[in-house]
């Protein structure tokens, strides 16, 4: 009989927890202890296992920075003579602070449907083949068109002061407001979002959760077909 996901758990708690607080990323202890991240954050939090972002942020930076020494001998990528290298260098940036990715890269390469962080990214037919990173993402562009509601996607990135872009999921223009649908957040994705508001307080943003999201997929599944 397969073993439940609070048995597995239960099983690797001490270790577990030993690792969170040492830093190790949701990602990793997936991959270490074969238990989705999502299940190990649900459980720490029960236990009252929170961890402030900048930690977790600091720690990821020291290892990204010893495994680019271990390979390269520096720790940073303008640091390597080599121009090709600082090439390829200098066109990511500039793909990242406008927003788009290339290749492989692409999440809409060869516009199939994939796994982006367990969520159905790719097109949708009935959406007019428009990507959307997740099944979230979708449902909601869903009920926007049900209720009569104008809106854009990703239309517009913001400049933030770390040299990042934040980009709200819908923006709707009746109301002059851009919408993020957040069911789980990302490492970074909660400091992004708090720095967006405070750097741009003028905009106006409203947040759906996994509570609210929830609430809206119950009050509407019997007339809006969603995924």
């Amino acid at each position: 009989m397969p073993k439940s996901k609070k048995y597995l758990f239960e099983q690797n708690k001490e270790r577990i927890i030993e690792l969170y607080n040492s830093g190790e990323t949701l990602l990793d202890m997936e991959k270490i202890f074969n238990i989705s991240r999502h299940t190990i954050r649900k459980y720490l939090t029960e236990l009252g296992y929170v961890r402030d972002n900048s930690f977790i942020n600091e720690i990821t930076n020291k290892k990204r920075k010893q495994a680019f020494f271990e390979k390269y001998g520096v720790e940073n990528p303008s640091q390597i003579n080599d121009p090709e290298m600082q090439e390829r260098r200098i066109k990511g940036v500039k793909n990242r602070r406008k927003g788009s990715w290339s290749g492989k890269e692409n999440p809409n390469y060869k516009n199939k449907i994939g796994n982006n962080f367990g969520f159905k990214a790719g097109k949708r037919k009935d959406l007019g083949d428009m990507f959307f990173r997740s099944s979230w993402e979708a449902n909601y562009a869903r009920y926007l068109n049900h209720n009569n509601i104008d809106w854009e996607f990703e239309p517009k990135h913001f400049e933030l002061k770390n040299e990042t872009t934040y980009t709200p999921d819908f923006y709707l223009k009746e109301t002059n407001e851009y919408i993020e649908v957040k069911g789980y957040w990302m490492e970074d994705a909660k400091e992004k979002y708090e720095m967006f508001k405070s750097q741009y307080p003028e905009v106006k943003i409203r947040l759906v959760d996994e509570e609210s999201y929830k609430q809206l997929i119950k009050e509407n599944k019997s007339f809006i077909e969603f995924e």
